[in-house]
């Protein structure tokens, strides 16, 4: 798999502007990103009944991304809570159609194809992301992100540690 990845994000806050609260901040992102996959043929081992021949392939994905975070810290003397909210939207202009092509190695006159459906071509993207700092050294966060689009929607939890040294 290639992939590339451009973005740009920038931080409106109290700073650099005066009528932005201190803590609060605005930030715009924009990005684009191309992926290419590429899948050899190949031939399931094991039981013969059930073992499978897939044809190569290559999957190409060009997609945008415009968005914005807004989020606000608290800061206490050894305690920092951050809450974000993200919320974007994203287009996809290579969105294809694809086949996976199967056969049977025992059955091979019995070969087929299963379409896999597009991706979606519009995505709305929003996620809630916290993050809490205890004495500038132990992160804590938890998050949420979501995509809706006309044929699927995903949701994503999380939750991670970090030590700054």
């Amino acid at each position: 798999m290639h992939q590339a990845l451009l973005g740009i994000e920038y931080a409106f806050r109290n700073s650099r502007y005066s009528v932005i609260p201190n803590g609060f901040q605005v930030i715009p992102m924009a990005s684009i990103q191309y992926a290419y996959l590429h899948i050899n043929d190949f031939k399931e081992k094991g039981n013969p009944l059930h073992a499978m021949k897939i044809s190569k392939q290559n999957v190409k994905s060009l997609r945008s991304n415009l968005g914005v975070r807004f989020d606000y810290t608290w800061k206490n003397s050894d305690i920092e809570f951050s809450p974000a909210v993200n919320l974007g939207w994203q287009r996809e202009f290579l969105d294809k159609k694809y086949t996976l092509d199967f056969t049977p190695l025992t059955f091979q006159e019995f070969g087929f194809s299963v379409k896999l459906p597009r991706s979606g071509r519009n995505i709305a993207l929003a996620g809630i992301d916290l993050l809490l700092t205890l004495f500038d050294r132990h992160g804590l966060e938890a998050g949420y992100d979501f995509e809706y689009n006309s044929l699927y929607h995903t949701h994503f939890v999380y939750m991670s540690y970090n030590v700054r040294f």
